[in-house]
């Protein structure tokens, strides 16, 4: 991307702050909302589901997997799918994300297992809540202030 900037000296000045908040200084801000992403994700795993709660668990489920009575949905070992929630940013993107390939089934919902005989609840952890995009907000709003000062 390319910004060129021409006018008055005040504007002048302002944009070119602000182009550098958005180009190399974009990156501290787009780690604050990566931060920010998986904060709110990991907040979704703890309350089982945020607005809405997660679906339990399935009898059956529970019936061929007593371990998992009263525990945590999607949280029953080490190294699943709430340990593999990681945040990146780049100067112009931030994200969260899992590596486990059945992270979609349980963020959309779907038909799963041999013959794609069972049916998965949507238990979508990858939300973000009107408080965490006002914190997003926040955090641009800051450097935007930053860089027109």
């Amino acid at each position: 991307m390319k910004i060129e900037i021409t006018g008055d000296d005040a504007i002048t000045h302002a944009l070119q702050r602000l182009r550098d908040v958005a180009g190399s200084g974009g990156s501290s801000m787009m780690l604050e909302i990566s931060e920010t992403l998986r904060a709110e994700t990991m907040k979704n795993f703890d309350a089982q589901g945020r607005p809405d709660t997660w679906t339990p668990l399935a009898e059956s489920t529970l019936k061929r997997r007593p371990d998992r009575r009263g525990g945590k949905i999607l949280q029953d070992k080490q190294g699943g799918l709430l340990s593999s929630i990681t945040a990146d940013f780049g100067a112009d993107y931030a994200e969260v994300r899992t590596n486990k390939v059945y992270g979609r089934i349980h963020q959309f919902g779907g038909k799963a297992g041999r013959n794609h005989a069972a049916t998965i609840p949507a238990r979508p952890y990858f939300v973000v809540t009107d408080e965490g995009w006002d914190e997003i907000m926040l955090s641009i709003s800051r450097r935007v202030d930053e860089a027109i000062g």
